[in-house]
């Protein structure tokens, strides 16, 4: 009899932005792997016990080791399951990869969560969802307990993502047009081509599947904005979440060495002209331990916003990837993006640390006893935000 081969175990949310994105990598890898529906009642002790954060995506590997954190996951797995490479050769494009995939990661967020919770059709559908299918146990029992537990599910959303970070009624519209402009953007290619580098998705696919996948194409608002305005990225949502390595063969990738592929220029410079400067800014807050800052871009104001050492962290990882080209291939990158406004603020300050994975070890994590406070405020909300950075294990 043939020996079974070893499974990971994928813990996810089935409404997570960065869980539809490490399914569907995983998916197009053909990463042997049990699929686990959790809720914070059945599962959420056993996660934060073993990463440090009652927080989805995690693996478990057939080692029993655990992984968090979808960009250096899929950075661990590319080593383990070399097929299907999602980060092309070409050291110029493949950095350039790697700043659209964070850039989608990152800069997406607020408006995937301002869609998600801001307007009522939407909020309401998401209270009792988060409730039923993320808190479970006792919360989704039903009547005046569901009904408080989604109160607090949208106030802590509310209070952490959206006026708490900045949202106001003044740029709204800007919030919007983040998602609007990359919708037409995606467009312009997917028109032209099947994902972002011709005929196999990449590891920029996937940053831009987290929020196309869960969020944008399945909640009500984003959801109509995309058929009508996006048709083919609401194609290309479907054709993603359907490939496999298997079915695509071998992966050619379609660009040009040392040039910026058919039509990134657009999305390139949405990154340069907004999600670098607010990554240099950030670290420079974090650098003088500041909790909140005022952010100017694009002419709106967002008023006290966090200030994240996540953040610092991944601003941080762009710099090593950077650092690691060739003079020649440096002096490439800084020619696309120095007229775009973009060299300066990634390679500013370079000195700035955030600690977030001193050596150097991430995904891996590592069992931790967690504070009391810790348990009850994410006993309510899934939430990490009482805790500043992570335990990581090494291998």
């Amino acid at each position: 009899m043939a020996k079974q081969e070893a499974k990971f175990d994928l813990y996810v949310f089935h409404r997570s932005y960065f869980c539809g994105k490490m399914m569907a990598y995983m998916r197009y890898k053909q990463i042997p792997c049990n699929t686990i529906y959790a809720t914070l009642d059945k599962h959420g002790s056993d996660i934060a016990s073993n990463t440090g954060l009652r927080q989805m995506p995690c693996v478990r590997t057939p080692e029993e080791q655990w992984l968090q954190d979808t960009t250096p996951m899929m950075d661990w797995f590319e080593e383990r399951f070399p097929q299907a490479p999602v980060v092309p050769t070409d050291p110029v494009v493949g950095f350039l990869t790697r700043l659209l995939e964070d850039y989608a990661d990152e800069w997406m967020w607020r408006p995937s969560i301002y869609y998600r919770w801001h307007t009522k059709e939407d909020r309401t559908l998401y209270k009792k969802l988060f409730v039923d299918e993320l808190l479970g146990g006792f919360w989704a029992i039903g009547g005046p307990v569901s009904w408080l537990a989604g109160k607090l599910v949208h106030r802590h959303q509310e209070e952490k993502f959206l006026s708490g970070d900045g949202l106001t009624k003044a740029n709204r519209k800007h919030v919007e047009a983040v998602y609007i402009n990359t919708l037409d953007r995606l467009e312009t290619i997917f028109q032209k081509q099947p994902y972002l580098l011709g005929s196999h998705p990449s590891l920029a696919d996937f940053g831009f599947f987290g929020s196309m996948f869960w969020h944008f194409s399945n909640d009500p608002t984003s959801n109509r904005i995309m058929q009508e305005r996006a048709p083919g990225v609401y194609e290309w949502v479907a054709r993603l979440w359907n490939a496999t390595s298997t079915k695509l063969g071998e992966v050619k990738f379609d660009y040009v060495v040392g040039q910026v592929p058919e039509g990134w220029e657009p999305l390139l410079r949405d990154a340069c002209e907004a999600y670098l400067p607010y990554l240099s800014e950030n670290a420079q807050h974090f650098e003088k331990g500041s909790k909140r800052f005022d952010w100017n871009v694009q002419g709106f104001l967002y008023p006290g916003v966090h200030v994240s050492p996540y953040r610092v962290w991944c601003r941080e990882r762009l710099q090593g990837f950077l650092n690691a080209l060739s003079e020649s291939d440096q002096n490439r990158v800084r020619e696309i993006l120095e007229p775009m406004g973009g060299w300066k603020p990634l390679t500013s300050n370079a000195h700035i640390q955030s600690n977030w994975d001193p050596e150097g070890i991430a995904p891996l994590c590592k069992p931790q006893k967690l504070p009391l406070m810790y348990k009850l405020k994410s006993r309510f909300t899934g939430s990490n935000h009482v805790r500043t950075r992570r335990a990581w294990m090494k291998d």
